[in-house]
């Protein structure tokens, strides 16, 4: 192993929409900072590629100046194991039945420790956990 690695690519702007999109980001920055920039986005490269080899290059491949964070979430759902996925959806619709316009969802749900590692949402005693509940719902309906 070396101690410094210099790491040198190309990016093809007018053939590619992804290199397109980084193009346009690092022409954003000012020059002493594109270096910086470079290695925080080949880093961030490696960390999802150390999860799973398959990442960086799915969202690389599907990256486009319209994708969303969403895009992006559902390309890594895409590589997780079921029980994962199950735990990720599970806890998306306990955020989204907290986080609605209600004060006092806040204090709708407390995490606990389940097992594997993995949070489970038990009620509050909160008498307006119902309302709130489907408040939230309709602030947040479902994209399927």
């Amino acid at each position: 192993m070396t101690d410094n690695r210099k790491c040198s690519f190309y990016i093809y702007p007018d053939r590619n929409a992804a290199d397109r999109v980084a193009d346009g980001l690092l022409e954003k920055l000012p020059q002493k900072e594109r270096g910086r920039a470079m290695r925080a986005m080949m880093l961030c490269g490696a960390a999802l590629m150390k999860q799973d080899e398959r990442l960086p290059f799915l969202i690389a491949e599907f990256m486009t100046d319209r994708t969303s964070m969403q895009d992006i979430q559902r390309i890594i759902s895409s590589t997780l194991p079921q029980q994962e996925q199950d735990d990720i959806n599970r806890l998306a619709e306990l955020l989204r039945q907290a986080t609605g316009g209600n004060a006092s969802a806040v204090q709708l749900l407390q995490l606990q420790p389940g097992s594997g590692g993995v949070a489970t949402a038990t009620p509050a005693e909160d008498s307006n956990g119902e309302e709130t509940r489907r408040n939230s719902q309709n602030m947040f309906p479902d994209d399927d």
